[in-house]
């Protein structure tokens, strides 16, 4: 399931910028375990490692438990590529105004 969504994710970003290199952003929101966010990562590294070195990604979870258990999960495998942001996505007020996709997988549980 998450290859798919990577996948997805990866031939549109190369469209949209006509490029490997542009950055790619990626924000979760309750992302459960952190294994889809592991496997997106993973996808986007076997298939494209430009993509890769570029990518920044971004779990928003409310739960500090399960914002621990994501960073314990994802942090080794791919450590300076996720960022972990404890908070309601609701009350979230960062601002990014380069291009970026959002997932929201286990929200809709």
């Amino acid at each position: 399931f998450s290859r798919g969504i990577a996948s997805y994710i990866l031939e549109n970003h190369k469209k949209k910028n006509n490029s490997e290199f542009s950055p790619l952003q990626l924000f979760e929101v309750g992302g459960g375990n952190g294994t889809n966010a592991q496997f997106i990562l993973d996808y986007i590294k076997e298939n494209s490692q430009e993509v890769y070195e570029k990518t920044s990604y971004t779990l928003i979870e409310i739960s500090p438990a399960m914002s621990d258990r994501q960073r314990q999960l994802v942090d080794p495998v791919h450590p300076s590529k996720c960022r972990f942001v404890c908070h309601d996505f609701l009350e979230w007020h960062e601002v990014f105004e380069e291009p970026c996709f959002v997932i929201a997988m286990e929200v809709l549980d």
